[in-house]
């Protein structure tokens, strides 16, 4: 282990002819040269300045890191029983992995490559490749993939519905405008920003705890069936109506820059953070008790935000206003009487109830159906 020592020449690593392993990660090599280490295992030479590296004498090589460098060829057609290759950040232009059939995790994100064959990696269970060339990439043989990263190409189109153990996909930024997650259950992680897909069907993902579908011109999310998300990303589209009032274990929701109406969260959870500026249509806001003051502070004054969520927003119904004032000389009520903010108001119509906070002006708002109702 060599790592960060100011290496900048392992000429003398030849002599080491039975070394498994080798760790010699930032440092200042251009050139690593490993044909005389026929016993090697394991080569970490990250972010090294590295160039060239010939490892094709090193057939019993299983795991390599070689990411944050500067190298434009790698050969590892002879490493046949490689495991794991992370060649992240490079100047590769291209690979070739069609020998390396025992390969689980492929990781060639943020390089030049335009096409990259998998074909024969069928025992794949990570995958990353963004941030590439790639106009093209075929997962449907790899029904043992868990991770997918894809992002930052020009796929268009991309088809997991055979990667049914797939636990984590971000495919942000690749042209898409349908995708189709029905099949894969066991998903937790996704990130689907940066496309053109107006809706997605999430019903299938009951185990999402993240969801990133930020830019991505939706109009419409039902996330109704998904009450493990943790956070929820959902800026800069065209939602009118967002009902997170099943999402039990929301934490974080990001929703700024869109064309909402109405927005529900009295989910019986706290959220850590509620960003929701820039939605200059935004009428009401549902929310647990607790939260109500902090939530109106954020949304501003125009925006009706209470605990009393009986009626289904976009339909007909009735509005149901007040105000509280402080007759401080006790001579009844005159226009000079000064207005009372933050006044906790209650309402209940036998079934539901609620509660909502006077604003600045003292006044207050509940919406409603029809019925009768005690304040």
């Amino acid at each position: 282990d060599v790592r960060n020592s100011g290496v900048s020449d392992m000429t003398g690593l030849a002599a080491f002819v039975n070394l498994k392993f080798l760790i010699c990660s930032q440092n200042q090599l251009t050139n690593l040269d490993l044909s005389s280490n026929l016993a090697l295992r394991e080569l970490y030479c990250r972010g090294s300045g590295v160039t060239t590296l010939n490892v094709v004498s090193n057939l019993n090589l299983r795991v390599l890191f070689c990411d944050g460098n500067q190298i434009a060829n790698l050969n590892v057609a002879q490493n046949v029983n490689l495991i794991t290759l992370n060649a992240d950040f490079n100047l590769l232009s291209q690979i070739n992995v069609t020998q390396n059939i025992a390969l689980q995790t492929l990781s060639v994100s943020n390089n030049q490559i335009a096409n990259l064959n998998i074909s024969q990696n069928l025992l794949l269970k990570v995958l990353s490749c963004s941030s590439n060339l790639l106009t093209n990439i075929d997962v449907t043989p790899h029904t043992q993939l868990t991770n997918l990263a894809c992002n930052n190409n020009a796929l268009n189109t991309l088809n997991v519905t055979q990667n049914i153990n797939l636990k984590s996909l971000i495919c942000s930024g690749i042209g898409l405008t349908t995708l189709n997650v029905s099949s894969n259950s066991n998903l937790e992680y996704l990130n689907v920003g940066y496309n053109n897909i107006a809706t997605i069907n999430l019903s299938q993902n009951t185990n999402l705890k993240y969801l990133s579908c930020e830019s991505s011109h939706m109009n419409n999310l039902d996330l109704s069936n998904n009450l493990e998300i943790e956070s929820l990303y959902c800026s800069f589209n065209d939602l009118t109506n967002l009902d997170l009032s099943h999402n039990i274990k929301l934490d974080v929701l990001y929703c700024q820059v869109n064309q909402l109406i109405s927005l529900n969260i009295k989910n019986g959870k706290i959220e850590s953070s509620v960003i929701l500026m820039a939605n200059p249509n935004l009428e009401f806001i549902c929310v647990d008790e607790p939260q109500i003051i902090a939530v109106k502070e954020l949304a501003g004054s125009n925006v009706n935000v209470n605990s009393y969520c009986s009626f289904t927003p976009g339909g007909n119904y009735n509005a149901i206003t007040g105000a509280i004032i402080y007759d401080a000389n006790a001579n009844g009520c005159e226009v000079t009487d000064l207005p009372q903010r933050n006044i906790k108001i209650d309402i209940n119509d036998g079934t539901n109830q609620g509660a909502t906070f006077t604003n600045n002006s003292g006044n207050y708002k509940f919406y409603s159906d029809t019925g009768s109702f005690t304040i």
